[in-house]
């Protein structure tokens, strides 16, 4: 009998979560239509099968994107060909922040940094957010801080690799950078 209760939680909740998916999709279709027509009016670039979108044509993004992809293409070409794979698209909006949105698999960048290097890691970790989703490791509430660990620690890494891929640098200069974006 208790097997029974437990086969019928597990048929409820799942039964709920097609309702609610059924509730959803229209939500879920305009937010596709609103990411298109988004995409639609901006300016678009495209870089080594990224695309990059502007809302306002700002060129310092453009520059600043690029600048950071070449980068990362030089430093880590792994991380790049995950960045290609899961996640070609940058859009510059001034609204919300930056983030990676899933349904229109691309990663909305509110302010790009000055320096290239953190730009590239900013890259990297949105990147592996695509990566983990697309693997099945959704981006839920009770497992949000280990997704969250999971991409800082590539992030980081990449960092480490710029950091050492540096010949002006010197060995101890190299160590102490790493150390303080280790506490970071």
């Amino acid at each position: 009998m208790r097997v029974k209760r437990v086969t019928d939680l597990g048929q409820r909740r799942s039964n709920r979560q097609l309702v609610l998916r059924i509730l959803l999709w229209p939500l879920i279709a305009l937010d596709r239509v609103y990411h298109k027509l988004l995409f639609a009016i901006s300016t678009r670039r495209t870089f080594d099968g990224f695309t990059l979108y502007s809302v306002e044509n700002d060129l310092v993004f453009f520059e600043k994107a690029i600048e950071a992809l070449k980068l990362l293409k030089c430093v880590d070409p792994r991380r790049y060909q995950r960045a290609q794979r899961y996640m070609s698209v940058l859009a510059h909006v001034r609204q919300g922040g930056d983030f990676y949105k899933y349904s229109a698999k691309a990663f909305y960048v509110q302010n790009p940094p000055d320096d290239s290097a953190f730009f590239a890691s900013v890259i990297i970790h949105e990147a592996t957010h695509a990566y983990l989703i697309n693997k099945g490791f959704r981006y839920e509430k009770s497992v949000r801080e280990r997704h969250e660990r999971i991409c800082t620690k590539e992030q980081l890494a990449f960092i480490i690799k710029a950091i050492n891929a540096q010949e002006h640098i010197s060995t101890s200069q190299k160590e102490d950078l790493v150390t303080q974006w280790k506490e970071w």
